[in-house]
């Protein structure tokens, strides 16, 4: 006991943290974006209404009736606004905190990686966000009132459903923008290969469109408006694995020289399947 208490005492003394004074630190953090959060939250609290009259001036232009069933409707539209923006603003705060975080046991270029990551996923969400609040949705919410103008009914639409509606586009679209990062993940970590996604991109590109299906109201046009926005991403997404896994090939000579062997067996397999062509192409030929 005396030599396990020793030996602790000379990795504090050499600056190695313990467990429990990992879980300090990491709650310290947790309580500074928490306590940011909230403040946030109040302060963005006070112009959730311009917010949200602004986002229900869009459902407006596009000739929706927007109603009220209950009484607390609009107070709780404008807290869960408020709720989203603080969420938004503090997410810069929380990707450095959880960076300041995992650092001090990271490598220099494990660091650049990492922070690469957050600063891209933080880019890719707030990209996609911001297509779902400036194309998406109006054009959705357009083409849904043209539909159901031809039924001959008055479209009335409580302020619950329409921003519940468009909340969640922005979230589902953030998300899958996300895309090019996790992609970019995968390959570093070994999970994932450039030439698996060129291989896939059939079954990749009919997925894109089912996911568009799921996360979009049943209209093929919506549909098609989140799936294009996917293909280009996953075309984006190869891209960056391509240059994660040459880099990858470049630090690692072991799998360097594995890929070569794999890319002259590819070549290989690749010129018997055309000499197998030739051969069955000939036979025809002399058969007619």
């Amino acid at each position: 006991m005396a030599t396990l208490g020793k030996a602790k005492k000379i990795k504090n003394e050499e600056g190695v943290m313990g467990l429990t004074d990992h879980l300090r630190e990491f709650r310290n953090r947790l309580a500074v974006v928490g306590i940011l959060f909230i403040v946030l939250m109040f302060a963005s609290f006070t112009f959730s209404q311009d917010i949200l009259n602004a986002m229900l001036e869009t459902g407006r232009a596009n000739g929706y009736q927007l109603q009220v069933v209950d009484p607390t409707e609009l107070f709780l539209s404008a807290f869960r606004i408020s709720i989203f923006v603080a969420l938004a603003v503090d997410s810069p705060f929380i990707l450095y905190e959880l960076f300041a975080f995992a650092a001090p046991g990271l490598k220099t270029n494990e660091k650049q990686f990492l922070l690469f990551l957050l600063v891209c996923g933080f880019g890719f969400f707030v990209l996609g966000a911001l297509f779902a609040y400036n194309i998406m949705v109006p054009f959705m919410l357009r083409f849904l009132f043209q539909f159901n103008k031809m039924a001959d009914v008055v479209y009335n639409v409580s302020v619950a459903n329409y921003m519940a509606l468009y909340v969640s586009m922005m979230l589902a679209l953030g998300c899958v923008f996300e895309m090019p990062v996790l992609v970019v993940l995968l390959t570093q970590l070994g999970f994932l290969r450039p030439e698996w996604m060129v291989a896939g991109r059939r079954v990749a590109i009919v997925l894109m469109f089912v996911l568009g299906a799921a996360i979009t109201p049943p209209d093929i046009v919506s549909q098609c408006m989140v799936a294009i926005p996917l293909i280009g991403l996953y075309e984006l997404s190869i891209l960056f694995s391509k240059i994660v896994w040459k880099r990858r090939l470049a630090r690692n000579p072991y799998l360097a020289e594995e890929e070569e062997e794999r890319q002259k067996e590819r070549e290989a397999e690749r010129a018997e399947e055309e000499r197998r062509m030739a051969e069955s192409q000939a036979a025809a030929k002399k058969k007619r």
